[in-house]
């Protein structure tokens, strides 16, 4: 979903087009702001962009992002456009970069990883709107256009379709084990400032991706498979696949944590622009 741009538009232009769009829907009006904030959304995608993830992928995934913002945003609050919906945009690109880091096993193969990425925008586009493993039939047909086995297609497609963990799901499997987000709190930060803060449920895993998008390839992919993969995965595996000690992973993945909890407690003690709160 990539558009051509437009020149940027007065705040006069941004309230009276977002009225529109909120008050009956009209098409025109979404256009003209999505085409005039393609540079933001841009700019953000190619601050996630690798040697995997194709940059109109993640444009596509920004302007969804910019969408939701569009649907949520309060003209009315006095606050820019553009600094709304940069916070929706970059939510939107971390969950997809999230997604795919932690549903990819990090012991496939070159073709597997390869084939993961193009699958994705073929499903789209062989079941627009829905969601899930190919039916057979298509299955086959995706896999004759990508030219694959039957076998490996359906391998990639499980991984593709498997949900990404909850930041509020238990780490370990006993029933009194810590979530991801529990882990990330700090012993420090009051109940009042939280509250202050307006980090409840989204909110505070909205905070959360923000502070992972601030974490190095290798840290996000560590902290990804360790901690937000429905299987997570073990030390050994990461040892194995970055030529490492299984210690070092234990180090680096203890030093991304920690360094989550101080994005975390600074952002939390920051003033948000007012149309974010209660979003």
């Amino acid at each position: 979903m990539s558009y051509p741009y437009e020149a940027s538009l007065t705040a006069e232009e941004e309230t009276l087009l977002s009225r529109r769009w909120l008050s009956c829907r009209d098409p025109k009006a979404a256009e003209r702001i999505v085409k005039a904030f393609q540079p933001l959304v841009r700019a953000q995608a190619r601050r996630f962009q690798n040697g995997v993830l194709l940059l109109d992928d993640l444009v596509g995934e920004g302007n969804l992002g910019l969408m939701r913002a569009l649907d949520k945003f309060d003209p009315e609050r006095g606050v820019r456009f553009a600094t709304y919906a940069t916070w929706w945009v970059r939510a939107a690109l971390l969950d997809h970069v999230l997604k795919n880091f932690s549903a990819l096993s990090i012991s496939a193969s070159e073709v597997h990883k390869r084939l993961f990425f193009k699958l994705g925008g073929l499903k789209a586009e062989l079941m627009p709107g829905r969601s899930g493993p190919l039916p057979r039939e298509l299955a086959i047909e995706a896999a004759r256009r990508l030219d694959v086995s039957l076998e490996t297609l359906e391998e990639v497609d499980s991984l593709l379709s498997r949900p990404m963990r909850s930041l509020d799901e238990p780490v370990g499997h006993e029933e009194d084990s810590a979530s991801l987000g529990d882990l990330m709190a700090d012993p420090g930060l009051d109940p009042e400032a939280l509250a202050m803060a307006g980090q409840e449920s989204e909110q505070r895993r909205q905070l959360l991706k923000e502070a992972l998008a601030a974490l190095s390839e290798r840290e996000r992919h560590i902290v990804a498979g360790r901690h937000l993969s429905d299987q997570p995965q073990k030390l050994e595996a990461f040892a194995r696949f970055y030529g490492i000690s299984r210690e070092r992973v234990r180090q680096i993945e203890n030093a991304a944590l920690a360094k989550l909890r101080k994005l975390i407690t600074a952002a939390a003690r920051k003033p948000r622009p007012a149309a974010l709160q209660g979003t």
